[in-house]
Parts: C-alpha cells; structure tokens; sequence
C-alpha cells in the first residue's frame, strides 16, 4: 500500500539518514509515485526535489495461432518518471528541480480543495495497491531507492 512506500520513505530519510531517496515509477503508477513525494515533502520540511520524465518504449511481440500468418509486432510507448528527494541542494538549473517547500506556508498541516484544513498525521491516503519491484530501473510500480552520495 502507498503508505508502505511513505512509511519506508521516512525511515530512510529519518531513521537511516539518507542524504537521498529516489522515487521511479511508470505508467499509471506516476501518480502514486508523485502523491508519496509530496506527503514525504510535506512530513519531512527541507526537501529539495528533482523530476526527470522519460519515455520507454516496449516491442510486443503477438505469435500467430495458425500457421501462415505473419507475427505482429507493436511498440508501446510509456511514460516514465524519476523523483529524487534530497537533505542537500540538487542541481536548480534542471528543468524538474523544485525547491524545498516553505516551512511557514506548511504550518504542520496542508489544505484540500475545499480549503478543509487537515492533519498530516490522520491523513491515510486510499490509493490501490501497489508492491515494489527491485530488479530494474523502472517497474509498473513506484519503487523507492536509497542514492549514497
């Protein structure tokens, strides 16, 4: 579940002092990867962020059922995404850097839409499950990643 990922997230940047930690994500799952940035921003003031959005191409390859038909190969294109949170400045001439949020605007809590002010520590965000790939650069799935600098 994304709190999970936020759980772990803190405790990495808290618990473990990380100078860094780099959320990657792809597809339908940029959205969850960009809500646990900004809830980990939020809980941890400071933070600068880097965005880096790329495109991967996948080849599927359809192997026909009866004989004498050609296969049938189709690219998709898919939209990736690299969100990295530091302690320390990050490079503020990319196009992606966002500086840390101001402290004094945040107060210890955020507002809605409906300007319904919340707590942060009773928020739980209801987002679908989502578990962490390891294996690879990008996954369908957000993926936390401690950087050593």
């Amino acid at each position: 579940k994304t709190r999970n990922y936020i759980r772990y997230g803190l405790s990495l940047l808290k618990e473990k002092d990380a100078p860094s930690i780099t959320l990657k994500a792809m597809g339908r799952a940029i959205n969850k990867a960009v809500a646990i940035a900004e809830i980990i921003k939020r809980l941890i003031p400071g933070l600068h962020q880097l965005s880096i959005l790329n495109s991967c191409d996948f080849l599927d390859i359809y192997e026909p059922i009866e004989e004498g038909l050609d296969h049938v190969e189709i690219i998709r294109h898919v939209s990736c995404l690299c969100l990295q949170l530091s302690r320390y400045p990050l490079d503020s001439s990319q196009a992606g850097y966002q500086a840390p949020i101001d402290q004094y605007k945040m107060g210890g809590s955020f507002v809605d839409e409906t300007n319904k002010s919340h707590n942060i520590s009773n928020f739980q965000p209801q987002l679908s499950n989502y578990i962490p790939n390891h294996f690879g650069n990008f996954s369908p799935y957000p993926n936390i990643i401690p950087v050593n600098t």
